[in-house]
């Protein structure tokens, strides 16, 4: 999955919505290494869990304790980091 975001930047295609709103439209300056690794959660996070939303990379927040809320609750720090200016 990673092989394939970095050829995705590499060829300067364009993403989803939902990937630009999560993730920023690109690799900040400095820290491309954490935002692929970051990217790839969140592609993974989708296709593992179903989350079909245009918009919303990651959909609402899973109500039970467990992994996979920690996994989003993660994904949401992350990300929110790579969208500060």
């Amino acid at each position: 999955m990673r092989a394939r975001i970095e050829d995705a930047v590499a060829r300067d295609l364009l993403f989803p919505a939902w990937f630009e709103n999560m993730l920023g439209p690109a690799a900040p300056p400095g820290k491309a290494d954490e935002w692929l690794f970051t990217a790839t959660d969140v592609v993974l996070y989708r296709l593992l869990h179903d989350v079909t939303s245009p918009a919303d990379a990651l959909g609402p927040a899973p109500q039970e304790l467990g992994h996979r809320r920690t996994l989003h609750d993660r994904l949401i720090v992350e990300c929110a980091d790579y969208r500060k200016p």
